[in-house]
């Protein structure tokens, strides 16, 4: 037993080793185990820190590109958008991601997106590429080209990626590229058939000079049929020997890319030689190739014929031109002295202090700048009148008041040259009716004239104003002066454009011999003549003569007659109007109403001469340089025009006038002839004024031959008003009439509809509405009609009028009687 037990004791002993053990190596694998799990799970994770950083770093450089970089979900909601794409658009991430792509597309452009994602999404595309247009956030449109890309994840779940750029600069390119060859397309249509319906051949030829198209002025001018010239050489069939080589020379600078004018002779198909001036220039293919030549041909003939005569105007060309190269060389010299005058007077005065020198200074400058304006003006009046250009333009003045304000003008110039300037007069105060500006610009360079050439004594200015029958005062200028004098000869040279009395004068005095000619033609144009008294070393007179009508400017203003019991005292008002007529019936209206004004003569001015101040405006429609539509818009776009009224004025009765009218933004429509009254009842519609008391008209009976229901309606008993609008008419009718003939003699049928337009309104006023009515008919003919239609028409005003003309007269002479005794 105790052997058995021992065994046992010594087979537990190994059992407790052999456990000891196990548990050993038990613990070393538990203990592997555990280091082995701890650096797996170090790996780990360092890898999905590693991923992270890749992951934060890729979507930073998404983020960062320029590109437009998105993603969408099947759907189209974004799910995704870089900080590019956001910024381009003026939105937040935010603002965006959540949001269904086509909430940024224009509406009209929502559905064809649409369908072309979900296109690409059922037929299961990879890659495609569209342009569509985005609206930012401040609703501007942009338009983007795209490349986007149908992304599979491992899971078999799809999504879209999008990259895109901002191409809106491209797209204006293209769309601009593309107006600009529509333009051109309709530009050469254009041109080809101008050309064709021009007095001009033309014709196209190759390389070789083949011709390979011809127009039918072309072949008129040749008397060959298209076909006869088609496929021939040029110059073998058209060109006289002898020109041959002209014509190959040009058609060799045609390879080099170069255009070219010249002239030759051609044999037309009758065998009659004719002279043509040809333009040649190369037309091109697509590439910029040149292809052959197109040649615009005039016939010169004529002109050829006239080449005798024609070298007589060349020589006188060339003096001309002589003569203008000695004007501008004085001119550089005269302009370059003043010029360094305020030049170095300018350095002298940033330099001084603030005294008596100073103000020398200044008035050095002010002279010499008022010496170089008055050149330059001289140059531009001689060229005006020499061509025809000045328009007189009559209104009412106190003649006193301009001489007076002439004489205070020179006073200071004669003072500095101890000379006596006097004015004598035979009057204090006399209105006239004459062309003020002129009868001023005339007075002024006499006097100028007497101060340069006289260096003691005295100058006097002296007008004498006698009356005359028919209601005209006979004025007698003259300008005296106790200068150098002239001798016989130097006299006959002084009024000549550009001559001065002699050579030794532009030395000592200066000047360009302008000044005597201006107020000469002036004089003239006036009705008077320009001449002299002189006596070498004692002086010299200057003296004309003028006819001019006297004017009732005076009692026109002590009048104060008014239709209703309204004051129009403070009211401000804008005249848009280019006739005289009618500048001189609404002026002596609101003269008489105390309502203070200007008139513009053509929309272009009215914009110029707008401001707040007005409380309305008138606005003619039809005028030259800029219309009453156009320059309504402009002023309506300027902050200021926006409230104000503009009440349209027209001759015409069409509605679509009155509609053009509104929709230009004007805010009323007064149709021409108008009454006073109307005139007044429209300023009251639209401007609140004060009340004042009633006074009564007096009455005149008008000649029974006129139409007494329009004059009556017109002058409602004011006969101030009549008289100055029938003085006025009779002063210019015979002008219009001369330019009506003018366009009638030219076959002008545009002209002559643009003169009716004019002077319709003009009958009415002097109570002979039939004669508008004519013109109204020639101004609103729609149909194409000959020239013996407005020749009969015209010839019939002319006609009709005659009978009248001797009336208004004689109605000039009783309303001024009338107003007179009352």
């Amino acid at each position: 037993m105790e052997q058995e037990i021992e065994l046992l004791k010594k087979r537990l002993h190994r059992e407790r080793l052999a456990r000891k053990k196990a548990e050993q190596i038990l613990e070393n694998k538990a203990l592997e185990l555990y280091r082995a799990n701890e650096t797996l799970e170090d790996k780990i994770k360092e890898r999905t820190m590693a991923l992270q950083l890749s992951e934060e770093k890729y979507r930073e450089v998404i983020y960062q590109v320029k590109d437009i970089i998105y993603s969408t979900d099947l759907e189209g909601f974004i799910t995704f958008i870089n900080l590019n794409g956001s910024d381009a658009f003026g939105y937040s991430t935010e603002e965006i991601v959540g949001k269904h792509f086509t909430d940024f597309v224009p509406d009209e452009y929502k559905e064809k997106l649409l369908t072309y994602y979900i296109n690409i999404r059922d037929k299961n595309i990879g890659t495609d590429y569209f342009e569509f247009p985005i609206q930012s956030k401040d609703a501007k449109i942009h338009w983007l080209g795209q490349n986007v890309n149908q992304v599979f994840n491992p899971n078999g779940s799809k999504y879209f990626h999008a990259v895109a750029r901002d191409i809106s600069l491209r797209k204006k390119t293209e769309k601009q590229l593309e107006k600009a060859r529509s333009a051109l397309i309709k530009s050469e249509i254009k041109y080809r058939s101008v050309l064709e319906n021009m007095d001009l051949g033309l014709m196209e030829v190759d390389l070789k000079g083949v011709i390979t198209r011809v127009y039918d002025r072309f072949c008129k001018m040749t008397g060959y049929l298209k076909k006869e010239l088609i496929g021939k050489d040029a110059i073998e069939m058209l060109v006289v020997e002898g020109y041959e080589d002209i014509l190959k020379s040009n058609d060799s600078s045609r390879l080099e890319g170069k255009s070219s004018v010249y002239e030759v002779k051609l044999r037309r198909k009758d065998g009659e030689e004719i002279w043509v001036l040809i333009s040649g220039a190369p037309f091109y293919d697509e590439l910029g190739n040149v292809i052959g030549s197109l040649g615009i041909h005039y016939e010169i003939t004529d002109r050829k014929n006239l080449e005798a005569n024609l070298e007589i105007a060349k020589e006188k060309a060339v003096y001309a031109q002589q003569a203008e190269q000695q004007f501008l060389a004085n001119m550089s010299h005269e302009i370059r002295t003043p010029l360094n005058a305020i030049i170095g007077m300018s350095h002298l005065l940033k330099d001084s202090e603030p005294n008596a020198n100073q103000i020398e200074f200044i008035d050095i400058l002010s002279n010499s700048a008022s010496l170089l304006k008055n050149l330059v003006s001289d140059i531009l009046d001689i060229s005006k009148i020499d061509a025809g250009k000045v328009e007189q333009y009559n209104t009412s003045f106190d003649l006193g008041l301009l001489t007076n304000k002439l004489k205070q003008t020179f006073s200071q110039r004669a003072f500095e040259k101890s000379i006596q300037l006097k004015l004598k007069e035979n009057y204090s105060s006399i209105y006239i009716f004459t062309d003020q500006s002129w009868l001023s610009q005339i007075l002024m360079n006499l006097i100028s004239n007497a101060i340069k050439f006289t260096n003691e004594g005295e100058i006097i200015i002296s007008i004498n104003a006698s009356d005359v029958e028919n209601n005209k005062i006979k004025l007698d200028v003259e300008i005296i002066d106790t200068g150098i004098g002239l001798s016989a000869n130097e006299i006959k040279m002084i009024f000549n454009e550009f001559q001065q009395a002699n050579k030794s004068i532009r030395k000592e005095f200066g000047g360009t011999g302008l000044g005597l000619s201006i107020a000469s033609k002036l004089v003239r144009i006036l009705g008077g003549e320009l001449n002299t008294r002189s006596i070498k070393g004692k002086g010299s007179t200057f003296y004309f003569s003028l006819v001019v009508d006297k004017s009732i400017e005076k009692a026109t203003n002590l009048l104060s007659i008014h239709s209703s019991n309204n004051s129009f005292s403070g009211v401000n008002l804008l005249v848009v109007e280019d006739n005289l007529m009618n500048q001189r019936y609404i002026s002596t209206l609101l003269k008489k109403w105390d309502i203070t004004f200007r008139i513009a003569e053509n929309g272009r001015e009215a914009v110029n001469m707008f401001s707040d101040s007005y409380d309305l405006v008138f606005m003619d429609l039809s005028m030259p340089i800029m219309n009453g539509y156009e320059a309504t818009k402009r002023i309506r776009s300027i902050s200021m025009g926006k409230d104000i009224p503009i009440i349209a004025l027209t001759a015409s009765t069409f509605l679509s006038k009155k509609q053009l009218a509104l929709q230009s933004g004007m805010t009323d429509f007064l149709a021409k002839p108008f009454t006073p009254d109307e005139l007044k009842r429209m300023i009251e519609k639209h401007i609140v004024i004060k009340s004042l008391p009633i006074q009564e008209k007096t009455s005149f009976t008008f000649n029974e031959k006129l139409n007494q229901e329009t004059l009556t309606s017109l002058y409602n008993g004011d006969y101030v008003y009549a008289f100055d609008m029938f003085s006025t008419f009779n002063k210019i009718i015979d002008d219009e009439f001369v330019q009506l003939k003018t366009a009638l003699k030219n076959n002008n049928i545009e002209r002559i509809k643009a003169i009716s337009h004019k002077i319709k309104p003009m009958f009415s006023m002097v109570g002979i509405p039939s004669i508008t009515n004519i013109f109204e008919e020639i101004a609103n003919e729609k149909e194409s009609k000959e020239i013996e239609f407005y020749k009969a028409k015209v010839e019939n005003v002319f006609y009709v009028f005659n009978d009248f003309r001797e009336i208004i007269k004689d109605q000039i002479k009783q309303l001024n009687i009338y107003i007179k005794n009352n």
